[in-house]
Protein backbone atom coordinates (compact mmCIF):
# COMPACT_ATOMS: atom_id res chain seq x y z
CA UNK A 1 0.00 0.00 0.00
CA UNK A 2 2.83 2.40 0.84
CA UNK A 3 4.37 1.78 -2.58
CA UNK A 4 1.12 2.52 -4.33
CA UNK A 5 0.78 5.74 -2.40
CA UNK A 6 4.30 6.68 -3.33
CA UNK A 7 3.65 5.95 -6.99
CA UNK A 8 0.45 7.96 -6.84
CA UNK A 9 2.37 10.85 -5.26
CA UNK A 10 5.07 10.58 -7.94
CA UNK A 11 2.52 10.66 -10.74
CA UNK A 12 0.81 13.63 -9.11
CA UNK A 13 4.12 15.49 -8.84
CA UNK A 14 5.00 14.72 -12.47
CA UNK A 15 1.60 15.98 -13.54
CA UNK A 16 2.07 19.15 -11.52
CA UNK A 17 5.54 19.65 -12.98
CA UNK A 18 4.30 19.32 -16.51
CA UNK A 19 1.39 21.59 -15.77
CA UNK A 20 3.74 24.14 -14.24
CA UNK A 21 5.77 24.53 -17.44
CA UNK A 22 3.46 27.31 -18.52
CA UNK A 23 4.03 29.28 -15.31
CA UNK A 24 6.80 31.78 -14.64
CA UNK A 25 10.49 30.80 -14.22
CA UNK A 26 10.41 31.14 -10.44
CA UNK A 27 7.52 28.67 -10.07
CA UNK A 28 9.28 26.10 -12.34
CA UNK A 29 12.46 26.19 -10.23
CA UNK A 30 10.43 25.73 -7.06
CA UNK A 31 8.63 22.68 -8.55
CA UNK A 32 11.92 21.09 -9.57
CA UNK A 33 13.34 21.47 -6.08
CA UNK A 34 10.24 19.87 -4.58
CA UNK A 35 10.46 16.91 -6.98
CA UNK A 36 14.12 16.27 -6.14
CA UNK A 37 13.43 16.47 -2.43
CA UNK A 38 10.51 14.06 -2.80
CA UNK A 39 12.71 11.66 -4.72
CA UNK A 40 15.33 11.69 -1.95
CA UNK A 41 12.65 11.06 0.65
CA UNK A 42 11.24 8.20 -1.40
CA UNK A 43 14.67 6.56 -1.68
CA UNK A 44 15.09 6.89 2.08
CA UNK A 45 11.68 5.34 2.69
CA UNK A 46 12.46 2.51 0.27
CA UNK A 47 15.75 1.75 1.99
CA UNK A 48 14.06 1.78 5.37
CA UNK A 49 11.33 -0.47 4.06
CA UNK A 50 13.83 -2.95 2.62
CA UNK A 51 15.80 -3.04 5.84
CA UNK A 52 12.65 -3.82 7.75
CA UNK A 53 11.90 -6.67 5.40
CA UNK A 54 15.38 -8.06 5.89
CA UNK A 55 15.08 -7.91 9.64
CA UNK A 56 11.69 -9.64 9.69
CA UNK A 57 12.99 -12.65 7.78
CA UNK A 58 12.96 -13.95 4.26
CA UNK A 59 9.96 -12.92 2.31
CA UNK A 60 7.73 -15.37 0.58
CA UNK A 61 8.08 -16.03 -3.09
CA UNK A 62 5.21 -13.81 -4.00
CA UNK A 63 6.40 -11.12 -1.73
CA UNK A 64 9.85 -11.45 -3.16
CA UNK A 65 8.48 -11.07 -6.68
CA UNK A 66 6.36 -8.15 -5.61
CA UNK A 67 9.35 -6.64 -3.86
CA UNK A 68 11.50 -7.04 -6.92
CA UNK A 69 8.80 -5.70 -9.11
CA UNK A 70 8.24 -2.71 -6.84
CA UNK A 71 11.97 -2.21 -6.53
CA UNK A 72 12.35 -2.35 -10.26
CA UNK A 73 9.51 0.13 -10.70
CA UNK A 74 10.96 2.29 -7.95
CA UNK A 75 14.37 2.18 -9.56
CA UNK A 76 12.86 2.99 -12.95
CA UNK A 77 10.87 5.78 -11.49
CA UNK A 78 13.90 7.17 -9.69
CA UNK A 79 15.91 6.93 -12.90
CA UNK A 80 13.19 8.64 -14.79
CA UNK A 81 12.81 11.19 -12.02
CA UNK A 82 15.98 13.13 -12.76
CA UNK A 83 15.15 13.10 -16.45
CA UNK A 84 11.70 14.39 -15.71
CA UNK A 85 13.07 16.99 -13.42
CA UNK A 86 15.48 18.09 -16.12
CA UNK A 87 12.73 18.39 -18.72
CA UNK A 88 11.11 21.43 -17.16
CA UNK A 89 14.44 23.27 -17.29
CA UNK A 90 15.02 22.38 -20.93
CA UNK A 91 11.39 23.12 -21.67
CA UNK A 92 11.83 26.42 -19.93
CA UNK A 93 14.89 27.22 -22.02
CA UNK A 94 13.04 26.24 -25.18
CA UNK A 95 10.07 28.38 -24.23
CA UNK A 96 12.44 31.21 -23.47
CA UNK A 97 14.13 30.69 -26.83
CA UNK A 98 10.91 30.13 -28.72
CA UNK A 99 9.20 33.10 -27.22
CA UNK A 100 9.14 35.61 -29.98
CA UNK A 101 11.22 38.57 -29.17
CA UNK A 102 8.75 41.28 -29.42
CA UNK A 103 10.14 44.30 -31.03
CA UNK A 104 10.10 47.22 -28.73
CA UNK A 105 6.98 49.05 -29.41
CA UNK A 106 7.95 52.39 -30.65
CA UNK A 107 5.89 55.12 -29.25
CA UNK A 108 4.84 57.11 -32.23
CA UNK A 109 6.41 60.45 -31.83
CA UNK A 110 3.98 62.93 -33.14
CA UNK A 111 5.54 65.65 -35.11
CA UNK A 112 5.01 68.94 -33.36
CA UNK A 113 2.00 70.38 -34.95
CA UNK A 114 2.78 73.87 -35.94
CA UNK A 115 0.14 76.30 -35.02
CA UNK A 116 -1.45 77.52 -38.21
CA UNK A 117 -0.12 80.91 -38.96
CA UNK A 118 -3.13 83.05 -39.32
CA UNK A 119 -2.91 85.78 -41.86
CA UNK A 120 -3.18 89.16 -40.21
CA UNK A 121 -6.75 90.16 -40.50
CA UNK A 122 -7.05 93.73 -41.53
CA UNK A 123 -9.54 95.76 -39.63
CA UNK A 124 -12.50 96.39 -41.87
CA UNK A 125 -12.28 99.89 -43.17
CA UNK A 126 -15.59 101.55 -42.88
CA UNK A 127 -16.89 102.90 -46.10
CA UNK A 128 -17.23 106.66 -45.96
CA UNK A 129 -20.77 107.47 -45.18
CA UNK A 130 -22.10 109.80 -47.74
CA UNK A 131 -24.15 112.56 -46.32
CA UNK A 132 -27.57 112.61 -47.84
CA UNK A 133 -27.67 115.41 -50.32
CA UNK A 134 -30.86 117.30 -50.02
CA UNK A 135 -31.82 118.04 -53.53
CA UNK A 136 -33.48 121.38 -53.84
CA UNK A 137 -36.57 121.04 -55.92
CA UNK A 138 -35.81 122.40 -59.30
CA UNK A 139 -38.31 125.04 -60.11
CA UNK A 140 -39.72 124.82 -63.56
CA UNK A 141 -38.21 127.44 -65.79
CA UNK A 142 -40.24 130.56 -65.82
CA UNK A 143 -41.66 130.91 -69.24
CA UNK A 144 -41.24 134.39 -70.45
CA UNK A 145 -44.43 135.89 -71.77
CA UNK A 146 -44.56 135.84 -75.49
CA UNK A 147 -46.21 139.23 -75.59
CA UNK A 148 -45.82 142.36 -73.46
CA UNK A 149 -48.25 145.11 -74.28
CA UNK A 150 -47.82 148.81 -73.66
CA UNK A 151 -49.99 151.92 -73.98
CA UNK A 152 -49.16 153.87 -77.17
CA UNK A 153 -51.06 156.97 -76.05
CA UNK A 154 -48.89 157.26 -72.97
CA UNK A 155 -45.88 157.00 -75.25
CA UNK A 156 -47.19 159.84 -77.44
CA UNK A 157 -47.85 162.06 -74.41
CA UNK A 158 -44.39 161.37 -73.00
CA UNK A 159 -42.80 162.22 -76.36
CA UNK A 160 -44.68 165.56 -76.51
CA UNK A 161 -43.48 166.42 -73.00
CA UNK A 162 -39.90 165.70 -74.02
CA UNK A 163 -39.95 167.89 -77.14
CA UNK A 164 -41.66 170.69 -75.22
CA UNK A 165 -38.94 170.44 -72.61
CA UNK A 166 -36.44 170.74 -75.47
CA UNK A 167 -37.96 174.16 -76.51
CA UNK A 168 -40.43 173.14 -79.10
CA UNK A 169 -44.06 174.38 -79.24
CA UNK A 170 -46.89 171.89 -79.57
CA UNK A 171 -49.31 172.60 -82.42
CA UNK A 172 -52.56 172.32 -80.33
CA UNK A 173 -51.14 174.69 -77.70
CA UNK A 174 -50.18 177.20 -80.41
CA UNK A 175 -53.79 177.24 -81.80
CA UNK A 176 -55.17 177.75 -78.30
CA UNK A 177 -52.87 180.78 -77.86
CA UNK A 178 -53.93 182.24 -81.27
CA UNK A 179 -57.63 181.85 -80.46
CA UNK A 180 -57.12 183.46 -77.08
CA UNK A 181 -55.30 186.45 -78.60
CA UNK A 182 -58.04 186.85 -81.29
CA UNK A 183 -55.61 186.16 -84.04
CA UNK A 184 -57.99 183.56 -85.45
CA UNK A 185 -61.65 183.07 -85.23
CA UNK A 186 -63.47 180.15 -83.72
CA UNK A 187 -64.31 178.84 -87.14
CA UNK A 188 -60.64 178.91 -88.16
CA UNK A 189 -59.72 177.26 -84.89
CA UNK A 190 -62.16 174.46 -85.46
CA UNK A 191 -60.94 174.00 -89.03
CA UNK A 192 -57.21 173.81 -88.26
CA UNK A 193 -57.25 172.19 -84.86
CA UNK A 194 -55.02 170.30 -83.81
CA UNK A 195 -52.47 170.10 -86.68
CA UNK A 196 -52.78 173.60 -88.16
CA UNK A 197 -52.31 172.16 -91.63
CA UNK A 198 -48.79 170.70 -90.90
CA UNK A 199 -47.40 167.55 -92.52
CA UNK A 200 -46.10 164.45 -90.65
CA UNK A 201 -43.98 161.32 -90.89
CA UNK A 202 -44.81 158.04 -89.28
CA UNK A 203 -42.71 155.99 -86.83
CA UNK A 204 -43.73 152.30 -86.60
CA UNK A 205 -42.95 150.47 -83.35
CA UNK A 206 -43.96 146.86 -82.64
CA UNK A 207 -46.91 146.48 -80.35
CA UNK A 208 -44.97 143.82 -78.37
CA UNK A 209 -42.35 145.31 -76.07
CA UNK A 210 -40.36 142.06 -76.24
CA UNK A 211 -39.50 142.69 -79.85
CA UNK A 212 -39.90 146.48 -80.05
CA UNK A 213 -36.96 148.15 -81.81
CA UNK A 214 -36.09 151.14 -83.94
CA UNK A 215 -35.39 151.13 -87.66
CA UNK A 216 -31.76 150.16 -87.24
CA UNK A 217 -32.52 147.30 -84.80
CA UNK A 218 -31.94 149.06 -81.47
CA UNK A 219 -34.27 147.40 -78.94
CA UNK A 220 -36.90 149.55 -77.27
CA UNK A 221 -38.11 147.59 -74.23
CA UNK A 222 -40.15 150.25 -72.41
CA UNK A 223 -42.54 153.10 -73.03
CA UNK A 224 -39.87 155.55 -71.86
CA UNK A 225 -37.43 154.24 -74.43
CA UNK A 226 -39.95 154.52 -77.23
CA UNK A 227 -40.94 158.06 -76.23
CA UNK A 228 -37.30 159.17 -76.07
CA UNK A 229 -36.65 157.69 -79.48
CA UNK A 230 -39.56 159.62 -81.08
CA UNK A 231 -38.84 162.88 -79.26
CA UNK A 232 -35.21 162.71 -80.31
CA UNK A 233 -36.18 162.85 -83.99
CA UNK A 234 -38.62 165.77 -83.56
CA UNK A 235 -36.14 167.89 -81.67
CA UNK A 236 -33.95 167.84 -84.78
CA UNK A 237 -36.67 169.64 -86.82
CA UNK A 238 -35.96 173.25 -87.81
CA UNK A 239 -39.49 174.59 -87.18
CA UNK A 240 -40.63 175.40 -83.66
CA UNK A 241 -44.02 173.68 -83.93
CA UNK A 242 -44.27 169.88 -83.51
CA UNK A 243 -46.67 167.31 -82.30
CA UNK A 244 -46.80 163.48 -81.72
CA UNK A 245 -49.94 161.39 -82.05
CA UNK A 246 -50.77 157.60 -82.13
CA UNK A 247 -52.76 156.71 -85.20
CA UNK A 248 -53.60 153.09 -84.39
CA UNK A 249 -52.19 149.69 -85.44
CA UNK A 250 -50.60 148.82 -88.73
CA UNK A 251 -49.88 145.24 -89.78
CA UNK A 252 -46.91 144.39 -91.91
CA UNK A 253 -46.00 140.79 -92.87
CA UNK A 254 -48.04 139.39 -89.97
CA UNK A 255 -46.51 141.72 -87.33
CA UNK A 256 -48.50 144.48 -85.65
CA UNK A 257 -47.01 147.94 -85.29
CA UNK A 258 -48.19 151.12 -83.62
CA UNK A 259 -48.07 154.06 -85.94
CA UNK A 260 -46.78 157.22 -84.29
CA UNK A 261 -47.29 160.29 -86.49
CA UNK A 262 -44.84 163.05 -85.94
CA UNK A 263 -46.20 166.45 -87.07
CA UNK A 264 -43.92 169.33 -87.80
Amino acid sequence: MIMKNLLYILLSVITLVLAGCSTTDNIKEADTTVVVENADEKETELSTYESEEVETGEPTENETKEGETNQTETTASTEEQPNQTEEPASTQEETVKEEPTEAPTEVPTEAPTEAPTEAPTEAPTEAPTEEPTTETPTEPPVQEPEFVAYNPYNVAQMANDKVKAAGKILLPENLDRLLAEGAITQEEYNEYYPYDGCGYYSVFIETNLLIAQDIVGTPLRSEEAIAKHIAGMLVLETGPYVYVECNGVYNHNGTDFYEFRCYR
